[in-house]
């Protein structure tokens, strides 16, 4: 048994260095990826802005040849972290096609318009193909970010295992965090609360888009890495709460609620769609209008949670009154009953026959 935990504990440790050199691999590909998300940023502001006829135009074309060649040695990565990854393969494959497209679209009318006689003219069709490059950028940033926070999680799961040293089988313990009461579950008051914060940032965010006037005075996108930052982090917030209503969900469909967990998948949706928009650095009128839906619905998940806590406080069982009854006293009683039918039972000698009948007739019928 001694050898067999040896090789077990040799075993978690490989697994966690092998996790350890892929998650550090992610963690550079996402930061390559964010770096190429802001540059490519920079262009479709800097190329807004000027005309074709302006120098600067021709450096635009520089650096956006620039981009695709830096993506390629990225995608040459991503490629084989698909190969390995089938669980995100589909998505990182279906991402890099659109980059692909996008970026060599983008080039090709960069060039098309590099013409004097487009002088005073600018170059939005060039900006829309680069404005969904950068939104696959962000997608794929997305998905690696999600990815290395698996691989973290799990890292953490195995430092729990060996430092407890419970499991020394596969498979023989429980994951770190998870009780076996259910407690730690993700509860409506949390979520509610989480949320709440999260759209008031959101509120803020947008009357400060709104006061700088970008895009005519909508909010939609924010320009500057700071606020880039701001907009990852609300997603990352969104993703968070999602991940906990998707537990939630998940146990409501397992309980006896199971219509309040189809609800769920509708507040899901909605929160996937926040985190796109948030991703692409979007918020607008009706993004505030889904949020609020959002919000209500989770106000309505507490009070029915609060109202299925009070309903299980009042549940309880009418007490019954249970009659023991010894073996010895029931033997008891039967012998004093005995005694007295044998003594009324004795008739005087005086008694005729008839009264005698009479009376055995009595204790005949009072013993059946």
């Amino acid at each position: 048994e001694k050898m067999s935990n040896q090789l077990a504990e040799a075993q978690l440790d490989m697994e966690q260095s092998d996790l350890a050199e892929d998650a550090e691999q992610v963690r550079q590909l996402l930061k390559n990826l964010v770096t190429l998300s802001f540059d490519q940023e920079q262009l479709i502001s800097d190329l807004n802005s000027i005309q074709i006829q302006d120098p600067k135009y021709q450096k635009i074309i520089a650096l956006q040849h620039k981009i695709k060649d830096d993506f390629k040695t990225v995608e040459d990565s991503l490629r084989t972290m698909a190969k390995r990854q089938i669980s995100v393969a589909m998505v990182i494959n279906k991402e890099l096609e659109n980059i692909n497209i996008n970026i060599s679209k983008s080039m090709n009318r960069l060039l098309l318009m590099n013409q004097t006689f487009y002088g005073t003219s600018k170059n939005q069709s060039a900006a829309s193909s680069m404005q969904y490059s950068m939104m696959s950028l962000n997608n794929l940033a997305l998905v690696l970010a999600e990815s290395l926070d698996d691989m973290q999680s799990q890292m953490r799961q195995n430092s729990q295992k060996k430092k407890s040293g419970s499991c020394k089988k596969s498979g023989s313990c429980n994951n770190p965090g998870q009780s076996k009461s259910g407690k730690g579950k993700p509860s409506a008051k949390s979520m509610k609360d989480l949320q709440d914060a999260l759209n008031k940032q959101m509120e803020a965010m947008k009357q400060q888009l709104d006061k700088q006037g970008k895009q005519e005075g909508r909010g939609k996108i924010g320009q500057g890495s700071k606020m880039s930052e701001e907009f990852a982090r609300m997603a990352a917030q969104q993703e968070q709460i999602r991940r906990m209503m998707q537990k939630y969900g998940e146990e409501l469909k397992q309980g006896s609620v199971g219509a309040m967990g189809k609800e769920v998948d509708k507040l899901l949706k909605q929160m996937e769609q926040t985190e796109t928009e948030l991703v692409n650095k979007t918020i607008t009128k009706q993004t505030m209008m889904r949020q609020q839906q959002i919000l209500t619905r989770l106000l309505e998940h507490e009070q029915a949670e609060m109202q299925r806590e009070r309903e299980q406080k009042r549940e309880s069982k009418e007490a019954k009154d249970i009659f023991e009854q010894s073996q010895g006293d029931l033997d008891k009683y039967n012998k004093l009953k005995q005694q007295e039918l044998e003594m009324f039972q004795f008739v005087p000698p005086a008694f005729t026959n008839y009264y005698k009948l009479k009376v055995n007739d009595y204790f005949y019928k009072l013993e059946n």
